[in-house]
């Protein structure tokens, strides 16, 4: 069985949809980057204009690739769950400390940094506790491991600490995603009474997605403008 996601990049101002796309894949995590390079393609890249996304999106590869690319980018990451259940020792509790490339735990015993690893082609770091976590009062609380803590730590991990950065101190205009994305969202499934796809196959999908997409930006520009202002235009 094949699980479809419709990607819906919106404008702020207007609430229009600039393109869409649909895919079979379980999350739009590998997303980020290829939608990000429509819209800069359609609306031209030169321009000052913050991407906004919600955190199905967070991908640190994507992430990358797409503020690589000149974009600004506001995207919030999914909360880290503590391996042992306990949330004020999940990694974010954790502080990396750049001077000694360490971690400092939230007992103030650091995590050194031993080896190296990979995974889905990136590159990490571990950082692993030793004796240290074997004689803190609290190892039960912070991991369920029979041996020590450790903490892994992506060799580009510089880039994910400002992106928090960035989002924190943006958290006015991250909050507004919610209100421009949903917007054609609840439209095309309340008025238009969309809520599930007709077709079948990818292709037929994207199409009927493109047509959903074509059907609500009519709709949207006749309450922007004359509809003898956007006969005007297209007939220009």
């Amino acid at each position: 069985m094949s699980l479809t996601t419709c990607n819906l990049p919106v404008d702020s101002k207007h609430k229009i949809i600039v393109t869409l796309d649909v895919v079979n894949d379980v999350n739009d995590q590998s997303q980020l980057s290829p939608m990000t390079s429509q819209v800069n393609e359609i609306l031209s890249k030169n321009k000052n204009r913050a991407i906004v996304a919600d955190t199905g999106y967070y991908n640190a590869k994507e992430i990358k690739d797409c503020l690589d690319d000149g974009n600004t980018l506001y995207l919030k990451p999914q909360k880290v769950k503590s391996v042992s259940g306990n949330s004020a020792y999940s990694k974010d509790n954790f502080r990396y400390q750049k001077e000694t490339d360490t971690y400092l735990c939230p007992q103030g015993r650091e995590l050194p940094y031993m080896e190296k690893s990979s995974k889905n082609g990136l590159k990490y770091k571990r950082y692993i506790g030793g004796e240290i976590c074997l004689s803190c009062p609290v190892y039960g609380l912070c991991t369920k491991a029979k041996s020590e803590r450790n903490i892994q730590r992506w060799e580009q991990e510089e880039v994910l600490e400002k992106l928090k950065k960035d989002t924190i101190a943006n958290n006015e205009i991250y909050k507004k995603r919610s209100q421009i994305v949903e917007h054609p969202f609840g439209t095309i499934k309340r008025y238009f009474g969309y809520t599930y796809y007709l077709g079948r196959g990818l292709d037929s999908v994207k199409a009927e997605a493109a047509l959903i997409g074509v059907a609500y930006d009519f709709k949207r520009l006749t309450k922007i403008r004359k509809v003898s202002d956007i006969v005007e235009l297209l007939a220009a």
